[in-house]
């Protein structure tokens, strides 16, 4: 995904548009292991644990919140999310 985001989307973004794309990229790679791997353990006590993700760059991400939001929409998509 970083080197996608170098080629493709560093020539077309600011500087800080581009790190708000790398964060919904980071951050939401970061979801979708974490509930997917609720979703598939045979444990249930997993699902019932305090997530605990640090999320704190997606209340304020620097850039249009729309375009933020479709780059988190994306990056879920990509990576299979059934949520």
């Amino acid at each position: 995904m970083a080197r996608v985001l170098d080629e493709e989307a560093a020539p077309r973004l600011s500087p800080a548009a581009l790190a708000a794309a790398e964060t919904a990229a980071t951050v939401m790679a970061m979801n979708n292991v974490y509930y997917r791997f609720t979703q598939l353990a045979s444990n249930p006590a997993y699902a019932m644990l305090p997530v605990k993700l640090r999320m704190s760059s997606i209340g304020n991400p620097d850039t249009d919140r729309a375009d933020f939001e479709l780059w988190s929409l994306a990056v879920s998509a990509m990576n299979g999310c059934g949520r």
